[in-house]
């Protein structure tokens, strides 16, 4: 009768000295130059020149309100009525224009004095009535506009200036755009200096340059008639 083969025993002393090499083996991987390298340009934030409308912007980001907590902080109410309310995608303001007069809503947010600055945020329209953004507004109600008009579907950068007994509007660029009736869009407008950008769902709208205004407040403006609801709206200033 064949006798049993007999299992080879490892020697623990050759085991442990394998362990030992791969341990090694692992350890120099990890503090190869080439690895650390890659690391820490994986980790790299990546500087966004201006215009870029996908990146985020190479600013620090002074606001952010999604409104998710049911408040409106950061927001100041002066004309219309506004709620929090909750959609599918999550709680949203909505902002709806009172009366025939204008502006028939107005609400300020942000800081109160910025300059190089890049205000992002979504928004959809209930009703196919005008909004505006409002930027480096000064004491006075003087300040550059930015106006959404599905009316008229066009999009009109502009100042908005007082003489004393009358409003003026006067356009600087403007660029057609037809706007649909209950669709969110993602607005983005960067004014660096003395250079607007705009953009709509990461394209580029219109753009120009302007010396009047270099710094003030935000708000939002509503024409009579209207409703929007908005969310996810962050600011950052911009590096100089």
């Amino acid at each position: 009768m064949p006798s049993r083969p007999h299992k080879k025993k490892i020697n623990p002393t050759i085991l442990a000295a394998w362990i030992g090499l791969i341990g090694t083996f692992i350890t120099a991987i990890f503090a190869s130059p080439l690895l650390i390298e890659l690391v820490k340009l994986s980790e790299t934030q990546v500087a966004v020149t201006a215009g870029d409308s996908t990146a985020l912007p190479s600013g620090t980001l002074v606001f952010s309100q999604n409104f998710e907590d049911g408040t409106t902080s950061g927001f100041s109410l002066r004309d219309g009525n506004w709620r929090v309310i909750r959609k599918k995608s999550g709680q949203v303001l909505e902002f709806t224009a009172v009366g025939t007069g204008w502006p028939a809503g107005t609400v300020y947010f942000g800081p109160s004095n910025i300059s190089n600055v890049m205000i992002e945020f979504q928004v959809e329209l209930k009703k196919l009535s005008g909004f505006y953004l409002n930027f480096r507004e000064q004491s006075n109600g003087d300040s550059y506009v930015i106006g959404f008009d599905p009316n008229d579907k066009v999009i009109v950068w502009a100042t908005t200036t007082y003489n004393g007994s009358n409003w003026n509007f006067s356009p600087i660029e403007s660029q057609p755009f037809t706007f649909q009736q209950d669709k969110w869009y993602r607005v983005r407008v960067e004014a660096k200096n003395e250079e607007i950008i705009i953009t709509i769902d990461g394209n580029r709208m219109l753009s120009g340059f302007d010396a009047q205004f270099s710094n003030g407040s935000l708000r939002f403006e509503l024409q009579p008639g209207a409703n929007i609801l908005l969310d996810d709206v962050n600011i950052w200033a911009l590096d100089q």
